[in-house]
């Protein structure tokens, strides 16, 4: 494979040949490249008598930013009761732009059903894992032989170029409204 110079510089009137079927570009940046592109030593029927062709090369190698925040995030009284929360989700990438996000998990660090008398199954309802849910169910509950409970909801973000990246937001129901 050829490798061209950086993306953030131009490259004029530049003749590629590649018999493997691909030339790499390196660095991180937007740029033009004009010229013409061989195959095999030959032009292809397409290109012969043409003008060289311009286009503008972007490289994006950074993840996008994506913040995450659940509201309500505590959940008091433990009253069994489910209670409604939205995440607010915010992903920007300033490079190729956003492909959007997803919900990835919603789990809890106590299990739906066992540490108690009192305890009410199906603990987490209404979230859709794999789509940009933000509004679901959670029980405010929590095990009274524990330290309090705490939901864990994690998002992942993409941009159009295909870098990933993640946030996490927690939703608590303590033990106790202590001090």
């Amino acid at each position: 494979m050829q490798d061209l110079p950086s993306a953030s510089q131009n490259v004029t009137q530049t003749a590629l040949t590649d018999n493997s079927g691909g030339f790499t570009i390196s660095g991180v940046g937007s740029g033009p490249f004009t010229g013409s592109i061989t195959k095999g030593g030959y032009t292809p029927r397409a290109l012969s008598g043409a003008t060289p062709k311009s286009v503008v090369i972007n490289l994006d190698k950074t993840a996008p930013t994506i913040s995450c925040s659940a509201s309500p995030n505590l959940l008091w009284p433990a009253n069994h009761k489910m209670v409604t929360i939205t995440v607010s989700v915010n992903v920007s990438d300033s490079r190729s732009g956003t492909a959007g996000f997803k919900l990835v998990s919603v789990t809890s660090n106590e299990p739906d059903n066992g540490l108690g008398d009192g305890d009410t199954p199906n603990d987490i309802q209404g979230w859709a894992i794999g789509t940009a849910d933000t509004t679901g169910q959670l029980r405010a509950e929590r095990s009274g032989m524990g330290t309090g409970r705490q939901y864990t909801l994690t998002y992942a973000a993409d941009d159009v170029a295909g870098n990933h990246t993640t946030c996490v937001t927690t939703v608590i129901v303590p033990h106790d409204r202590g001090k």
